[in-house]
């Protein structure tokens, strides 16, 4: 219920235009019985209330100062919210709780004189009091809840209570004046975002070795430079020390059993860390972009490392698994531009999407014979790896598995359950100088070997039966092809630019693609051991061919009239 001003003036007694008097007797006020009024800049409260109810004076802007009764037991939520000219509050009871939202958004308020036998200060508080600085909290304070000071831009404070069990959500988050924090033994709980966006924060100490730390807690503290963290702690949380950027060393308790997502995201200046030995998993993302970081041991127990988790570390150069993960994350190593050498799990099964991309130093790396899949971008633009070993148990070669890998000169396939060379796979691979395909090889697709200049003889297994669309389109040093008994299609543009193409065995009766050898002006000799009929239709061949060898399985053909330049048949006996 909102009053008018004349009645306000009429019960409350105004002793001069900007002083509101309420009565000695009152006990409470009703709920909203101020609110929104902006003609008073202070109060005098009689000594005989005791309650102050929700909204009581809800955005009086023209409020000033508060001295709070005596005898005052509760003050409601909300109950000073939105004042805006308020500045300073000085409670004389002993009231145990500030209630939710009680003075929040009070924008120029600068000093409060806590009562000493407070135990609680409830959420959103003090939210957005950008002008509150320096205050002293009264050890009795068992509980901050959240987002009690968010935003309080200019709040510093000596200590926090020696008997504060509880730090809330958001609680301090965005103080961004505050340097220093030690964390008393009496804290058991931080929860998430607590000192997040804190970018004066330098120090932190934990006194208690149990302090549970949920996520967040700490994101975004650009000056943080020092962190004694609670000696028993299992996890670090997700994005716990997600970009503080200035961070150059840390010392993880030996209890650590897990790093979260992001826990260390955008650190780019964290030199040192030693992996606990407990360790069993690192999250997603948890050292993205740590710049600075140069060698890493991942420990023995340690069972899962997901996607992204060291991507962008340019500093790193060596990594080395102790133990038998058989899972690595895709991207997990990504845009690691320094990585010369890393030793993989000797258990691992896959090797997920993107996982070594643009890691542009790596040289050499053994791939354990238990690898059963290597997935699409895993070594994209390795522009160093010379030579690559494939286990036995892959069946595929992903999608741009190797493309851009511009020094690989050999590939050993152990596999004898290959089936298809996928899209794109050594695309680029331009120092690529032979490929022995295994027996089980079914299909090769599009530009899976599209500019290998260096690729100079191919011979395709009879168990091949489609060679896609510009799978070796300009192969510039490609001298010589066979088209294996197996083969029954091979696609548009497949050979095309190929300049130093010269020999094609013909082994099947394949159907040919448009322009299969466009631009492949060297070819002058094909060797029959099948008599392909499709192959007039390909006019490059009838143009080009000078010579023509009939190998014995050829026991007719017909008319050889439409190769314009044929000048020697050869007959094999």
């Amino acid at each position: 219920m909102i009053f008018p001003c004349i009645l306000i003036k009429f019960t409350s007694g105004y002793t001069n235009e900007d002083t509101l008097v309420i009565p000695e007797g009152t006990n409470e006020t009703t709920p909203y019985q101020y609110a929104n009024y902006n003609n008073f800049t202070n109060i005098i409260f009689p000594d005989s209330l005791v309650t102050i109810n929700e909204r009581s004076f809800y955005n009086c802007t023209s409020l000033q100062s508060l001295e709070l009764p005596p005898n005052l037991t509760k003050i409601s939520k909300y109950a000073f919210s939105f004042c805006i000219s308020l500045q300073k509050i000085i409670f004389h009871s002993n009231i145990d709780t500030l209630d939710d939202r009680l003075f929040e958004h009070c924008t120029s308020l600068e000093k409060i004189q806590f009562p000493p036998s407070l135990k609680q200060i409830s959420g959103n508080a003090f939210l957005n009091c950008i002008n509150l600085g320096k205050i002293s909290f009264p050890d009795t304070i068992k509980r901050i809840s959240n987002c009690a000071f968010l935003n309080c831009q200019k709040l510093t404070f000596e200590s926090l209570p020696k008997s504060l069990f509880w730090i809330g959500r958001n609680a301090f988050d965005s103080c961004e004046s505050i340097k220093s924090i030690e964390i008393p033994k009496s804290t058991q709980f931080i929860e998430g975002f607590s000192f997040a966006f804190c970018t004066q924060l330098e120090r932190i100490v934990f006194l208690n070795p149990r302090t549970y730390l949920s996520g967040c807690n700490f994101r975004k503290c650009e000056k943080l430079t020092y962190i004694k963290l609670p000696s028993v702690l299992d996890a670090i949380g997700h994005h716990l020390f997600w970009s503080c950027t200035n961070l150059e060393s840390i010392i993880l308790p030996d209890t650590i059993k897990k790093i979260g997502e992001s826990a260390f995201y955008e650190c780019f200046n964290l030199k040192e860390m030693k992996l606990p030995k407990k360790l069993t998993e690192i999250g997603v993302s948890a050292f993205y972009k740590c710049y600075s970081l140069i060698n890493i041991i991942l420990p023995e127990k340690l069972d899962l490392v997901r996607p992204k988790a060291f991507m962008n570390c340019i500093g790193i150069k060596n990594i080395s698994f102790l133990n038998k993960s058989t899972s690595i994350g895709g991207s997990c190593f990504a845009g690691m531009t320094s990585l010369a050498n890393i030793t993989l799990p000797s258990e691992l099964i896959a090797i997920y999407k993107n996982t070594f991309l643009d890691c542009v130093s790596l040289n050499y790396i053994k791939i354990p014979n238990t690898v059963l899949k290597i997935d699409a971008f895993s070594f994209f633009n390795c522009s160093k790896l010379r030579n690559i070993e494939l286990p036995s148990g892959i069946t595929e070669i992903s999608e741009n598995c190797f493309g851009n890998c511009v020094s690989l000169e050999t590939i050993i396939i152990n596999s004898n359950n290959l089936l298809s060379i996928e899209k794109y796979s050594f695309q680029y691979c331009v120092s690529l100088k032979s490929i022995p395909l295994p027996v089980s090889i079914r299909i090769i697709k599009p530009f899976a070997f599209l500019s290998c200049h260096h690729l100079t003889e191919l011979n395709f297994p009879d168990t091949l039966t489609e060679i896609c669309e510009k799978s070796f389109y300009e192969c510039t040093s490609l001298v010589r092809i066979n088209l294996p008994k197996g083969l029954s299609i091979l696609g548009k543009n497949s050979f095309s630019n190929c300049a130093s193409l010269k020999e094609i065995i013909i082994e099947s009766n394949c159907s040919f693609g448009q322009n299969v050898f466009e631009n492949s002006s060297m070819i002058e000799h094909l060797i029959f051991s099948y008599p392909n009929v499709n192959i007039f239709k390909e006019k490059m061949l009838t143009s080009l061919v000078r010579s023509i060898t009939f190998n014995p399985s050829i026991k007719e053909y017909q008319s050889l009239v439409k190769f314009e330049n044929l000048g020697n048949i050869y007959i094999n006996t």
